[in-house]
């Protein structure tokens, strides 16, 4: 049994008074998570903690988001991801967890991938080195793709979603937008060792694909854009096996809504 860090618990009445309770209440359960991961994870990386202060800041920005999510049923929960970090770090912090109820571990990442490369990478030069995010927690991808191209049209669900997000008609959403609620690889693997640590099974083991986005160049088989959870670690889906399986799991980061504040 992993040793525990003290738990946070709000003893200043302002510090997260601007939201909502049951937003605040799942604020703080993922912040406590996230403290016993620093610690947990403290021999493989040290990675950056930001103060609740500095998360309820930029979580607040996403309380709309998160209520959006919760009325089209893609049940959101908050990540406090960390950016920045090298591939083979990735590797090592979701290497050794055991998963689910079973005897199996956790085999870390890329063992399918050529040169652990991954394409577009956005977080390059990027000098923050933690986000927050919402992201839709169900095993399989909330939203269907029913196309194996791996440029992917907003779908009407995403449509309707930043359609009540920036309080614009569906026709007057800006064009462009067809990756921005789809997970990065850092949220997804954020998200996924966070699932590891509490003993839950990572999302996509049965069996299907989230589209994320960053392209990523796969063995013998081109480039992909899904993430998966397979053989006990993350994976790609090549380009040949999309199909139904394959889904978009609608997410959004801070960093996501500002650029989108942008553009209205």
């Amino acid at each position: 049994m992993q040793e525990r860090v003290p738990e946070f618990y709000p003893s200043e009445p302002d510090v997260l008074q601007d939201l909502p309770e049951y937003y605040r209440d799942s604020l703080v359960d993922c912040y406590n998570e996230k403290l016993n991961e620093v610690h947990a994870c403290s021999n493989v990386v040290e990675l950056p903690m930001p103060s609740i202060e500095e998360v309820a800041e930029r979580a607040q920005l996403l309380v709309r988001s998160y209520e959006i999510m919760e009325s089209m049923g893609w049940e959101p929960e908050i990540v406090i991801e960390t950016n920045s970090l090298r591939s083979e770090q990735w590797d090592a912090l979701l290497s050794g967890h055991k998963v689910g109820i079973t005897d199996a571990s956790s085999q870390g990442i890329f063992r399918n991938w050529k040169d652990s490369s991954l394409l577009n990478q956005e977080r390059l030069g990027n000098d923050t080195w933690w986000d927050v995010s919402v992201i839709n927690a169900t095993d399989k991808p909330a939203v269907r793709s029913n196309t194996k191209s791996m440029i992917q049209p907003m779908t009407q669900e995403e449509k309707k979603f930043i359609s009540a997000l920036l309080n614009v008609p569906v026709e007057e959403i800006p064009t462009g937008l067809t990756d921005i609620l789809r997970p990065s690889f850092e949220t997804y693997c954020s998200f996924q060792l966070g699932r590891l640590l509490k003993g839950k099974i990572p999302i996509d083991a049965n069996h299907t694909c989230t589209i994320g986005k960053e392209k990523i160049e796969v063995n013998t088989s081109g480039l992909s854009q899904c993430l998966t959870w397979t053989n006990n670690e993350i994976s790609s889906c090549a380009t040949k096996t999309i199909n139904e399986i394959t889904g978009l799991r609608p997410t959004l980061r801070v960093r996501d809504l500002k650029y989108l504040s942008m553009l209205v």
